[in-house]
């Protein structure tokens, strides 16, 4: 990795893992495996109830200072004082509580079950009694099945279009142009959950502007955003961009108020654009069989053209033109 270490490491708990963690990659931000926690938090907690408190303290994204309130609560309501397992996680409560965890990115992962999911798809390939000579083709085979869905993604992502379903049609028509679909149905989301939030006060201050929010049917939340009107940098107290790598919907609420056509570059992350791999070499490129290529382009073909078939199908008209202008193209 060109002595690149990663943002944001996932681990099941193991101590000689944590450990490692710590020497080798200092910088990085090292989360447990929320899914190991449930399962050990089932197993060793006295009951339903203390189990379901504790899992409320890890997920709910709240302050670090109502996060020890509600544990207090917890460990109080169900005597737990002396609860030898509970005293260990209090310790590592800045490795799992989303109180602490809010604001470093994780991509919202949150457990190994992408790791989980990898191990699950190659042993389609290969088991226990695959030899080592067959080893390497299985994994050649596995491989090429990952690019073949990657390819299909990324045509689908450059060469279709999404529905568009907001108001802000220019800001959700920019937030088509540049990111892949699946990253662009997530954002869009967060452009419909924008009319929910209404803009309470704004203060201007020198260089920017400091924003408070409040949502529609729950007046006591409230939410502030920083905006620097000379390079459009924009800060929500929420901190889902610095978690999850796209802006949320109180972002939006003030790209409106401030009638930007655009998506700031300060909310985007190259890794999120369908441009994001173009500084990949071209020997990289040339390695994939052109038979992947056209299955990729077979694959995402068929999904636009089903997608297609279903809507011109709902009425006559519809199906007698589809049916001629296919007629059409399939002529020699």
């Amino acid at each position: 990795m060109n002595k690149k270490t990663p943002i944001s490491v996932v681990t099941d708990g193991d101590k000689a893992m944590s450990a490692a963690i710590k020497s080798v990659f200092p910088e990085s931000r090292h989360r447990l495996c929320v899914w190991h926690l449930d399962r050990n938090a089932f197993a060793n907690l006295p009951n339903t109830e203390a189990y379901q408190s504790f899992i409320t303290c890890m997920v709910r994204y709240v302050t670090p200072d109502e996060f020890e309130d509600m544990w207090k609560k917890m460990v109080d309501k169900h005597n737990l004082h002396n609860h030898e397992w509970l005293h260990e996680m209090y310790a590592k409560k800045r490795k799992w509580a989303e109180a602490y965890m809010r604001g470093h990115f994780f991509s919202g992962c949150r457990s190994t079950q992408r790791c989980e999911a990898m191990n699950a798809f190659f042993n389609r390939y290969m088991n226990r009694k695959t030899r080592l000579y067959q080893l390497f083709q299985q994994v050649d085979r596995a491989l090429t099945c990952i690019r073949h869905n990657e390819m299909g993604a990324d045509f689908s992502s450059n060469y279709t279009e999404p529905i568009l379903i907001s108001k802000l049609v220019k800001i959700e028509k920019h937030a088509a142009n540049i990111l892949t679909r699946e990253m662009f149905s997530m954002v869009q989301e967060e452009i419909m959950n924008e009319q929910t939030f209404i803009v309470l006060d704004s203060i201007e201050s020198e260089g920017y502007r400091t924003y408070t929010l409040t949502q529609y049917e729950c007046p006591n939340s409230k939410w502030e955003v920083v905006y620097y009107p000379k390079d459009q940098h924009m800060k929500c107290s929420c901190l889902l961009f610095e978690s999850y790598g796209y802006p949320c919907a109180h972002l939006f609420a003030i790209i409106k108020a401030e009638h930007l056509k655009q998506i700031p570059p300060s909310c985007i992350l190259k890794r999120w654009l369908k441009i994001a791999k173009s500084d990949l070499s071209d020997k990289h490129e040339s390695q994939i069989s052109p038979d992947v290529i056209s299955m990729a382009r077979f694959s995402a073909l068929s999904f636009s053209c089903s997608q297609m078939c279903f809507f011109a199908s709902r009425t006559k008209e519809g199906f007698e033109e589809l049916k001629v202008e296919i007629a059409s193209y399939c002529k020699d």
